[in-house]
């Protein structure tokens, strides 16, 4: 064989050689430390992604009697202690992430119907849920097969966003020095949720202020009524919807939030939404601040801390046994 076709022959076998030592180099940083590495890039959100790893490895029908939905407004604003103490039942799954809207969230019960079958739904709205121009892109299909127990390889390489992994695998290790004191923390309890921490929590003045745009003045509000209207028509032919208790829930903001965001219009938005969810046969309970949280007990302007998520759901819990006709037992099917 001459040099040329020596040198031919590795230039052709090279690439091939390279690809097969990545694939078996990849696979086996995959499956002997998969903690490290993170989740399938199921969605462009971080948290959507390692929310979707923590259903697949820790939800299940045994221990859904209650699902928590929504947004960040779910994911840091709801104690499960409070609930499971006040319900009787520690079989709590949240299946919130940051950014999501009301319909990516109808979504996500949709895929998580044949997983997932509560007898109580606490779904957390607030005005950001109510538009949908969300800039969370998710591939619902490999959500699904994902939780359906799709190899863990296989969604590897349906989602081959190398630069994704790079950059979230380089920046790792931020929720591991701070823990619950920062935003971005995805650190799950037990339930799937993240309670910021209430004395040393990292405050960003932005987002205390994160009612007001860059140049003092009060930010625009946005809600597309018409698609959420259309996003409850779509949840009330899913089953987990037909046969759960659902209650909708809009937490607390902070105090000069709540006087000076758009209160007027808020008011009658909530009033609108509780007469839709109602017609649903769901609730609606809007707890307002009122004086009842001072800022001692928020992260930002709407994001409450561990403190101002016990007592905020110990007041939803108050308020949800208040409603007659609900068996909270959780003790038997509807």
């Amino acid at each position: 064989m001459t040099s040329n076709s020596v040198r031919f022959l590795i230039g052709l076998l090279a690439p091939i050689v390279f690809v097969i030592a990545f694939v078996i180099f990849g696979s086996a940083l995959i499956l002997s430390i998969p903690d490290s590495v993170p989740a399938p890039a199921l969605s462009n959100s971080l948290s959507f992604n390692e929310k979707a790893r923590w259903i697949r490895t820790y939800a299940s029908p045994e221990r859904c009697k209650i699902l928590v939905l929504g947004s960040s407004m779910a994911l840091n604003n709801i104690d499960h202690e409070v609930l499971a103490k006040r319900f009787g039942s520690v079989d709590i799954i949240n299946a919130a992430s940051w950014d999501l809207s009301i319909s990516e969230t109808e979504r996500m019960l949709e895929v998580l119907v044949n997983r997932c079958r509560p007898r109580l739904i606490i779904w957390a709205v607030y005005h950001g849920d109510l538009s949908d121009h969300s800039d969370v892109k998710i591939q619902w299909d490999q959500f699904s097969s994902y939780l359906s127990g799709r190899s863990l390889l296989l969604n590897y390489f349906a989602a081959p966003d190398l630069p994704y992994y790079v950059r979230t695998w380089w920046k790792g290790d931020e929720a591991l020095r701070y823990g619950r004191a920062t935003y971005f923390s995805l650190d799950f309890d037990a339930q799937g949720g993240v309670n910021f921490d209430c004395d040393h929590f990292r405050f960003d003045p932005e987002r205390w202020m994160g009612f007001l745009g860059s140049n003092g003045r009060i930010k625009p509000l946005s809600v597309d009524f018409d698609a959420v209207k259309l996003t409850l028509i779509k949840a009330a032919r899913i089953p987990a919807f037909q046969q759960a208790k659902i209650v909708f829930f809009t937490p607390p903001l902070r105090g000069i939030a709540e006087q000076e965001f758009h209160s007027d219009e808020l008011d009658r938005i909530w009033e609108s939404f509780s007469h839709l969810a109602a017609s649903f046969s769901a609730q609606y309970i809007r707890i307002r601040n009122s004086g009842k949280y001072p800022d001692s007990l928020f992260a930002d302007y709407a994001h409450l801390n561990a403190c101002g998520a016990k007592k905020v759901t110990e007041e939803l819990a108050t308020r949800i046994a208040a409603i007659g006709g609900f068996d909270l037992s959780l003790s038997s099917s509807k």
